[in-house]
């Protein structure tokens, strides 16, 4: 959004987050439109200069996760909208789930992971030796 005034305000509107603000224009911006070209918006100020802005998808996350501190909405930024840079909280809470035994947690996040972070050889391997270990214990697989 931004305003009149010149100020860009940028939520996250399912849980109504203030991710980012910044004045863009000292000057009165009159209109703005979607840019359809690079996902962003445009807007005209009232000494003419046209604006355009957009998100910079590859640092959104990081930025969520390091400015705001807010690492369950940068897991949600990513997995709903496939963005990088949340790769090692993937990872982190993949082994989280793995080692409390909770596979199917582990399997469902390993699936809803952005830009294929979890979608390996090396997962399906984890998830191999761990059937391996369990048979083993109880001694009933085939």
């Amino acid at each position: 959004m931004v305003t009149k005034f010149g100020y860009l305000h940028l939520y996250d509107i399912e849980s109504a987050t203030l991710i980012y603000m910044n004045r863009i224009s000292a000057e009165t911006i009159f209109v703005t439109a979607p840019h359809d070209t690079t996902g962003g918006i445009v807007g005209v100020n009232r000494k003419g200069q046209v604006l355009c802005v957009t998100v910079d998808e590859a640092n959104i996350v990081p930025y969520i996760c390091k400015q705001l501190n807010n690492y369950g909405l940068a897991l949600r930024l990513a997995v709903k909208n496939n963005l990088p840079g949340a790769e090692q909280l993937f990872a982190q809470q993949f082994n989280q789930l793995m080692n409390s035994q909770d596979y199917k947690g582990a399997a469902k996040l390993a699936a809803e992971s952005p830009q294929q972070v979890l979608r390996t050889p090396e997962t399906i391997q984890r998830f191999q030796v761990r059937r391996e270990a369990e048979c083993a214990d109880s001694k009933r697989c085939g």
